[in-house]
């Protein structure tokens, strides 16, 4: 599911396109999440865009806008 959430970012993700990935139900993924990573699939999905985003504002030229 977290591999999911890396490949598909960039996409409008639902909760049930990562339980999908995982062959899991909705309920499932929130406790895996909240298990393994202390946090929601929301969560980990907003944190992830946010790393990639800094990474890009301070390695490229690219604006706020942009990535």
């Amino acid at each position: 599911m977290v591999d999911y959430i890396h490949r598909h970012y960039f996409e409008t993700v639902q909760i049930d396109n990562i339980a999908d990935a995982g062959k899991v139900s909705r309920t499932r993924c929130f406790n895996i999440f909240r298990n393994y990573l202390a946090q929601t699939p929301t969560e980990y999905l907003t944190r992830y865009r946010l790393d990639i985003s800094l990474k890009l504002l301070a390695k490229t030229d690219m604006s706020v806008k942009e990535t």
